[in-house]
């Protein structure tokens, strides 16, 4: 029967003593007496039987065989009875005993030993048997998510006793016992917990972990199922294309990538061939189904984490097993997927999604409270993480047949904890200080309720990064470049003064309510939810008024290059997207992407410029639309952003020549002019990133300009110029012109490179439908280029052409006869 600790009789010494000797009657096959059978037996038996009845009765009494003191050595058993000593229980408030010894490691082994690894700890609770009819107790990872199951629907109490299935005697899986002495009860939220010794309270522990390992590991198999599903029918469906109506994307699904708004309906890998949003989908009719599934995996993560922070060893408790745990407590929970699940909640950028999910992140704070000071499991926390795969966890590694010498796999490091905690800490204090200079916009119980989240995640960062031992050291350099330069508030002169939309911005006197807190949320977002690559400036005095850069993603024909975007959200934000233009023109003169305009305009379907996914007021963030901008817009095979050209192959003949110029105008717009005069505002990013990056410039540009033209391929059949999306006006610079000019920029700056030596030109090749000086197949323009006496992109003027109709012209320095084909689509 469960009683909660008070101070035993004095009996309980010789009571401990009779079951122990009940005990090796009942092994030995007399269950009338606790006398010894009256048949003779070997005396190596006899000694085997009361050696296994002396460890019984050590396990159930492991908390009386010592002193107050931690640090006194333990008591040894003999043949003395005298040298079982019972100390007197006392209730503390952690439920546990002063002083509680954890005891041995495995059947058979001494007293003195402790589980030093999951495995320890595993082998023995596998080989718990019933004391009665000696069935092992568990012996399937069945039988362990089972009893997790039923311990959070609350059909059995949660307990280290456990019933044997074959004749339902009860037996604690700790000491093997039928608990038949007190037993530490605890009341955990709505749940009543109980252990009978140390051991006990471990194996809660282990079942806890093993459980959220089986749940983790059905989440990341039914999302990669989707996954799959989803890409294969987005592939049959619309084919290989993408642009204006493309809907198909390979890699990573968009609702995984950008808060769980779906664009288009598919999926898409970042950095890669994206376009134009495709029509607006359907509503989803398994939306509610996914809210659901969501709403149930978040509470068997509370009761994780719930449960966790109460067994998890923790300082403010006065026991034995509190102050200095096994190891196999931090090495389960290394296994476990526990601390992947906790960095997965803590990367969430929406600090109002958080305030939505009280309770789970109320009991994940907790979780880290008692983990994180703690001398055993604070590497835990502060350590970076080990990344395996999702079926190599604790449950899986427990019942695998050796244990010790399961194969690792190979190690793959991510963030710690710690960093996870930071950067939630650096979004909670932005929202604080908002919150100060705007009280109006949190008088509501959701803007209070977001306050208060926002004070114990700082109150909890403060404890740990700064006052623990483990938590002093610095944030990973990765994560400091990100807080210091990501999101950065800038002088109101430094954005006006070049702002678009700086005229509306000043125009506005009134802001209604609730809009301020939505921009201090969508800044706090920014400030740790950006990828590399994307900077932010925001106005002092004026949130709603910004400025981003992104960097050009590497093996793309925009890498390096530095594209600057205005944004400002209205009046009537966030019930209408912001506004957007994109400023890296050359003067209103090129044309990067059939999205990106010379006149500015960005063709993105948030935005309200095209048709497909619209901004959705409460959904929809500004993050979406930069990262969007990166990965789709400014991505490897931009011609398939067309319309038109949707399912050109990939690296084909028409996509090569595309990037090629485009390639060209990145060094012309986006890069030279940035190291020629550095706009003030962007100083400390365009400095660092030129310095960092230079002689890597340098080479790609060296490979840029030595990509030779390539002839026709079967499949390149067919072209439209009249459709890629560049204007006419430019200077058409050469890549080999252009590279001394960014060499002289770069060491104006300080920086140490030689110029590259140029390879020799391979072959050129040119399409059939050619003149004398010119060449017809430009994929670029509406425009013939001229000779190439000077390269290929060399040579004199350009031909001309009328609206419609693409052309090759002959030039004065080429040689080639002016005119046009007639409009349409040419053949090589």
């Amino acid at each position: 029967m469960m009683r909660r600790f008070s101070d035993h009789d004095n009996d309980d010494e010789d009571a401990s003593l009779r079951l122990a000797r009940e005990l090796d009657a009942q092994l030995n096959g007399s269950h009338d007496s606790p006398q010894p059978r009256a048949v003779p037996r070997p005396q190596s038996e006899l000694d085997a039987d009361l050696a296994y009845a002396m460890q019984l009765d050590a396990e159930m009494n492991g908390s009386n065989q010592h002193s107050s003191t931690v640090n006194d050595a333990p008591n040894t058993y003999s043949a003395d009875h005298d040298h079982y000593r019972s100390q007197p229980e006392v209730s503390i408030r952690g439920g546990g005993k002063p002083d509680e010894q954890y005891g041995v490691s495995q059947t058979g082994t001494g007293p003195g030993r402790t589980f030093s690894a999951y495995s320890d700890l595993a082998q023995y609770i596998l080989s718990r048997g019933c004391t009665k009819c000696r069935t092992p107790v568990i012996n399937s990872p069945d039988q362990v998510t089972g009893l997790f199951s039923a311990w959070i629907k609350g059909q059995i109490p949660i307990s280290s006793l456990l019933s044997c299935q074959r004749c339902q005697t009860p037996v604690c899986m700790g000491c093997g016992t039928q608990g038949q002495k007190s037993l530490t009860e605890k009341t955990v939220k709505k749940y009543n917990v109980s252990w009978c010794c140390s051991r006990g309270r471990l194996f809660l522990i282990w079942v806890v972990l093993c459980g959220l390992d089986q749940a983790y590991s059905l989440t990341k198999q039914k999302e990669r199922n989707a996954a799959k599903s989803g890409a294969g029918n987005l592939g049959r469906r619309r084919g290989d294309g993408v642009g204006y109506g493309g809907g198909g994307f390979g890699g990573l699904a968009i609702e995984d990538m950008l808060g769980g708004v779906g664009y288009f309906g598919g999926a898409y890998g970042p950095g890669r061939y994206h376009g134009r949003t495709g029509p607006a989908s359907a509503p989803d009719p398994g939306k509610a189904k996914a809210e659901m599934a969501q709403s149930l995996e978040d509470q068997t993560d509370q009761f994780v984490f719930t449960m966790l922070a109460d067994l998890l060893p923790d300082l403010d408790q006065n026991t034995h097993f509190d102050m200095d745990p096994p190891d196999a407590v931090t090495s389960m929970l290394l296994k476990s997927k526990v601390l992947e699940k906790a960095a997965e909640l803590l990367r969430n950028d929406s600090l109002e999604d958080v305030a939505k999910r009280k309770g789970l992140y109320q009991a994940i704070l907790d979780f880290l409270r008692v983990v994180g000071p703690h001398h055993k499991t604070g590497s835990a926390m502060f350590s970076e993480r080990v990344v395996r795969p999702d079926t190599e966890n604790l449950l899986s590694l427990s019942f695998a047949n050796n244990t010790r010498s399961t194969p690792a796999s190979a190690k793959q490091e991510t963030s710690s904890l710690a960093d996870c905690l930071r950067n939630l800490n650096v979004q909670s204090n932005m929202m604080m200080r908002g919150a100060q200079l705007n009280p109006g916009d949190f008088q509501t119980e959701e803007g209070q309720n977001l306050l208060w989240l926002c004070r114990q995640i700082s109150d909890l960062a403060n404890y740990l990064l700064k006052t623990t031992a483990a938590g002093t050291g610095a944030a990973s350099k990765d994560v400091k470049e990100n807080e210091d330069q990501a999101v950065v508030e800038a002088d109101d002169n430094l954005i006006f003064g070049t702002h678009h939309y700086a005229g509306p911005a000043q125009q506005m006197r009134l802001s209604q309510q609730g809009r301020m807190k939505r921009l201090i949320t969508e800044l706090t977002t920014l400030k740790t939810g950006l990828p590399p690559g994307i900077f932010v400036k925001y106005a002092s005095s004026r949130l709603d008024v910004m400025k981003f850069l992104i960097v050009g993603p590497e093996g793309t024909p925009y890498e390096n290059g530095l594209f600057e975007f205005d944004l400002f959200c209205g009046h009537e934000y966030p019930y209408k997207s912001p506004k957007v233009l994109f400023k890296t023109t050359g003067g209103r003169i090129a044309r990067f992407n059939p999205n990106l305009y010379a006149d500015g305009k960005v063709c993105l379907s948030l935005l309200g410029t095209w048709q497909g996914e619209p901004w959705r007021p409460g959904q929809s963030t500004i993050l979406q639309i930069l990262i969007s901008i990166q990965a789709m817009i400014l991505c490897e095979d931009p011609i398939r952003n067309e319309p038109s050209q949707e399912s050109i192959p990939r690296g084909s003949h028409m996509s090569h020549e595309y990037n090629k110029e485009v390639r060209r105008m990145t060094v012309q717009h986006a890069i030279l002019p940035w190291l020629q005069k550095v706009p003030a505002l962007w100083q400390d990013v365009a400095v660092k990133h030129f310095k960092k990056n230079g002689a890597k410039i340098m080479r790609t540009l060296g490979q840029w300009e030595n990509d030779p033209f390539r002839s026709a391929s079967r499949g390149d059949r067919f072209m439209h110029p009249g459709t890629m999306g560049y204007p006419g006006g430019t200077s058409g610079l050469s890549i080999q012109v252009l590279k001394p000019q960014v060499m002289a920029g770069l060491q104006k700056m300080g920086l140490q490179i030689e110029m590259p030596s140029a390879a020799l030109p391979q072959q050129q090749t040119y399409g059939t439908a050619h003149a004398t000086g010119g060449f017809a197949t430009d994929p670029y323009n509406r425009r013939g280029y001229g000779g190439s006496q000077h390269g290929p992109y060399g040579g004199g003027g350009y031909g001309g052409q009328s609206q419609g109709r693409g052309g090759y012209g002959g030039s004065s320095g080429g040689g080639g006869p002016p005119g046009a084909y007639p409009g349409g689509y040419y053949r090589y």
